[in-house]
């Protein structure tokens, strides 16, 4: 019972500062969204950061990082978007310094998402639509991981989950994608292009063939 007791005061005493470690956070955040919007002191005809502000890429910020955590994302300990790039750090470094192209890759289709559902659930102007082309073709993942463990197949069960601001389609190499029965998904529609006349559907557009 002591023992019990000493734990359940270690994670009480852990919580606290968890929670003030996060308060930090915010407020280093927006100060430094206020140091990254203030301008150069030059003259601009037009200047996009004007037309942001802290609570529109918090709530921004707050998409990415769900989504994040939903594909078990490696390393994964913050995650911000830096209005002087434009792009999404992570770890506090900019994608494409720490990051491969695999791993590239499937944190532009993270942005990409997160801006989906952004803009379908505040945006006034949503697209309903999102393209997404070979997001895991290039990703390599340790080999002792379990599939369902591993970021592709998150992602992909993500997709799969998560489709309530608009459509999405993808495309990827049949090779890529991971082992799951996409049948059991009444809104998932699965079209294999097989460039065979006799098997499946030849190509993206019906009824177009090579000449050979």
């Amino acid at each position: 019972m002591k023992q019990k007791l000493e734990n359940f005061k270690s994670a009480v005493e852990l919580s606290n500062e968890l929670s003030i470690i996060r308060q930090e956070e915010r407020l280093l955040k927006s100060e430094l969204f206020e140091k990254e919007t203030e301008g150069d002191g030059l003259t601009l005809t037009y200047d996009y950061r004007q037309h942001f502000d802290p609570e529109m890429i918090s709530a921004f910020e707050d998409c990415l990082v769900n989504i994040l955590k939903s594909c078990h994302y490696e390393g994964y300990s913050s995650a911000r978007f830096n209005m002087e790039t434009f792009d999404l750090e992570i770890n506090g470094r900019p994608k494409g310094v720490s990051h491969g192209g695999g791993y590239c890759g499937l944190l532009n289709t993270v942005v990409a998402l997160a801006l989906q559902e952004y803009l379908g659930e505040k945006g006034a102007y949503a697209p309903g639509l999102l393209i997404i082309d070979s997001p895991v073709s290039q990703l390599s993942e340790a080999e002792h991981k379990e599939d369902s463990a591993t970021m592709k197949t998150s992602l992909i069960r993500y997709l799969l989950e998560n489709h309530d601001n608009g459509q999405i389609i993808m495309i990827e190499q049949k090779e890529k994608m991971p082992d799951l029965d996409y049948s059991k998904y009444d809104s998932v529609k699965y079209i294999e292009f097989t460039k065979n006349k006799n098997h499946g559907r030849y190509g993206f557009l019906t009824g177009v063939y090579d000449d050979n």
